[in-house]
């Protein structure tokens, strides 16, 4: 392996995250260098990462959240309308939130899966602030 900076190989391995994803990941011990988590982000590596954790959360990620529950005002084919409280944000601010509406689709959508089949941590289209039910 060529060495090269953490957050470059991770953003290799992984182009729908973010840099701050990216950060999230290595900041919660989501990624390994033989036993011990890695942490460095500008470091240089010249041996592969252990990525199972981060491909573990973001499988769960991907799958939804069914303890959530809400409302559905509104049931179509193509959309549904929900009443999202205030105080729940609407997708994800970070990699791991698991508290948030598109969470919720994923869990009571499955199709959404097919519709979005990569593994990314958002995928709301439209969304409110976290202040607006």
């Amino acid at each position: 392996m060529e060495a090269q900076r953490v957050d470059k190989y991770l953003k290799t391995l992984f182009p729908t995250l973010s840099g701050r994803h990216i950060e999230e990941a290595l900041a919660n011990g989501l990624v390994y260098l033989g036993k011990n988590p890695f942490r460095k982000k500008g470091a240089h590596l010249s041996e592969p990462l252990d990525c199972t954790r981060l491909e573990q959360h973001l499988e769960k990620l991907r799958k939804g959240n069914p303890q959530l529950h809400f409302k559905i005002l509104h049931d179509e084919a193509d959309f549904c309308i929900v009443d999202k409280p205030a105080g729940v944000p609407s997708q994800p601010n970070g990699l791991m939130e698991t508290e948030t509406v598109t969470h919720w689709g994923l869990s009571h959508f499955p199709a959404l899966l097919t519709e979005f089949p990569e593994i990314q941590p958002t995928i709301t289209p439209h969304r409110l602030d976290i202040g607006t039910s």
